[in-house]
This record gives structure tokens, sequence and C-alpha cells, in this order.
């Protein structure tokens, strides 16, 4: 289903995306100004971007800082054993605890990365000792804080449109180097022939006794 929905967009379903992540709020007018479409247009476009299930939902963005969670924490989480029925307990217990925004199941020398909001230390400290090492299976758990967020949110379609920048930038490149050896060789061409003509000339008179 991914794959077809990738495939089934073009250029304005991709300017679409983009504009829906900088700004939700706009409204099918102005969705449609920014991407040259009458409202009727778009708005179909839209909902079939929903249907795909490309766009999820739409959020408002909140200050975590401003609202008193003052310590973001990234804790790596090593079950005791490697047991689906395990890690779907596991995984089950996480999702009701809304102080852990975010989780995945990596690989590597851990088995979860939960990302967990708090307070201030003494809450995270809490919160780690009676909720996180109570979760089913845990084995190991190591955290860390972060000091400065520096990125926040990936512009997925910004992030393509630029790929696409940088690879036709090396295609075309790559392109007019292709062109100047391929004029360079022919200008070898004809240099060779001119020479060999001129060897011809020269052997011609030579064999004529001229001089």
């Amino acid at each position: 289903m991914e794959e077809h929905a990738q495939e089934a967009l073009d250029r304005i379903d991709r300017r679409l995306l983009e504009a829906l992540q900088a700004d939700a709020r706009l409204t099918t007018a102005e969705l449609a100004q920014q991407v040259a479409l009458s409202p009727s247009p778009c708005w179909r476009r839209v909902k079939r971007l929903e249907a795909l299930g490309l766009v999820r939902g739409y959020h408002a963005e909140l200050d975590p800082e401003r609202l008193g969670w003052g310590v973001t924490a990234f804790v790596q989480v090593t079950l005791e054993r490697h047991e689906p029925a395990l890690g779907d307990r596991f995984e089950q217990a996480v999702r009701a605890m809304p102080e852990i925004v975010a989780c995945h199941n990596v690989s590597g020398a851990y088995d979860y990365l939960l990302q967990v909001l708090a307070r201030d230390l003494k809450a995270f400290g809490e919160f780690s000792r009676t909720a996180i090492r109570a979760l089913p299976g845990v084995k190991e758990m190591n955290s860390s804080f972060s000091l400065r967020e520096v990125k926040h949110m990936l512009d997925l379609y910004s992030h393509d449109e630029s790929n696409v920048q940088q690879h036709q930038y090396v295609l075309d490149k790559s392109t007019a180097q292709l062109k100047r050896l391929k004029r360079q060789r022919d200008e070898l061409t004809k240099a060779t022939d001119t020479l060999q003509d001129g060897m011809i000339e020269v052997r011609r008179r030579l064999a004529a006794g001229e001089t």
C-alpha cells in the first residue's frame, strides 16, 4: 500500500503535503492558491491523500518546556527475553503511559528506546524507578538527557524535494561533463583524421618524386 501510495504522488501532491505540514490550519482556498489549483480539485486531492494514509491527522504543536516539562530523557531498555508475548505486554504498557511520548523497537545492544518527558530530574527519577523499571520484562535500562534540542520536526517533503534537487544537480553536472568529453573526443578524432590525410599526401608526393 505504501509503495503504491508513493508511486501515485505527483508534484502537486507533494506540494500539498509540504504546505499542510508547514501549516495545517490553511483553508482549502489558501491551500489551493499555494499549489495553483482551484478549491474543488484541491479539496479532492487532500481527501485522497488522507484516504491513502499519507496524512495521519492534524494536531497543534505544544511547547513542552513552557508547559512545565523541563526534562527530556532517552531511555534504553533491554528485556529479559526476546519473546513476542513479552514484547507485546511491554509495548501495551508503554502506550498507557503519557510521560513516554515516543517508543521505538530498535536493533543493536538494547531492545527499546523511550523518549520520556518529566517536570524535573527528581520527577524523572521517581518515574524511572516506579514506572519504567516496573514495565513487563525489563532487565536493564540506561538513561541519557537532552541538553539542547537541535532539531525537532522532520520536514518530510521539503527534505525529499531537497534530495531531488541535489540528485538533479549531480545529474546535470555529469551530463555536462559527458558533453565536454564528447566534444574533446570529436576534436581529437578530427585532428587525427587531418594528420592521417597529411601523411597520406606526403607519401603520395614522395612516391611521385615531388618535393
